[in-house]
């Protein structure tokens, strides 16, 4: 589970390691999870909220972990 603490109350997602270290983090583990670019990565949830980015960030990872065990 993620610590909603760890992430700020600014509304939509962005990639910004000042003022969103948070937000910037889950779009980093997203991107290399998808083999993607964190900055476009953000722009894909620009109008989403967290709650969505999450969601999706647990079924990257998962996956990513699978295919890293060689479960996949």
């Amino acid at each position: 589970m993620l610590d909603p603490e760890l992430l700020d109350s600014i509304p939509g997602i962005s990639y910004d390691l000042v003022h969103r270290p948070g937000t910037s983090n889950l779009l980093t583990i997203l991107a290399v999870c998808t083999e993607s670019v964190a900055q476009d990565v953000a722009r894909t949830y620009a109008s989403g909220g967290h709650g969505w980015l999450k969601t999706d960030i647990a079924d990257a990872v998962e996956g990513w972990s699978q295919i890293v065990a060689g479960e996949n």
